[in-house]
């Protein structure tokens, strides 16, 4: 997670400066230092705990009109809005988007889609009528 929030916020920063200052690099060893400092920390684990329901959401909810649809992503915007990631991002004199969403990983050719496993996360509840199986006493 630490690489992924380094990448995102290196390319904050790049975006930022442009052109402006092309001899000038990104120092990205003190962007990755934040961000495994940031990952390591207590204000980690619930945003991250956040991500992961949202992603669980899409994976096993019922599938919605609008939205992300079949793309499926994270926000980290409110993992590089912590005070640690700012602290350096605010350096670069860059402001993280309302939303910085990034598409999770799926490789084709079996794309995952919206709502695909929903089945799994109602069975058992009543309202998906999935045939039980038969138990068979043995005999002695």
């Amino acid at each position: 997670m630490a690489a992924e929030l380094t990448t995102r916020a290196t390319a904050l920063i790049a975006e930022r400066r442009g052109s402006s200052y092309p001899s000038y690099p990104v120092d990205s060893s003190t962007v990755h230092a934040a961000a495994a400092a940031f990952t390591a920390g207590p204000a980690f684990p619930p945003l991250f705990a956040r991500a992961n329901r949202v992603a669980h959401g899409w994976l096993f909810g019922e599938p919605r009109s609008g939205g992300t649809g079949d793309h499926w992503v994270v926000d980290l915007a409110p993992m590089l809005n912590d005070s640690s990631m700012q602290q350096v991002l605010s350096g670069y004199h860059v402001t993280v988007p309302a939303t910085l969403e990034v598409p999770l990983t799926v490789s084709p050719p079996q794309p995952v889609h919206q709502g695909q496993l929903r089945r799994l996360a109602v069975w058992g509840r009543g309202s998906v009528s999935a045939p039980r199986p038969r138990v068979r006493a043995a005999r002695c």
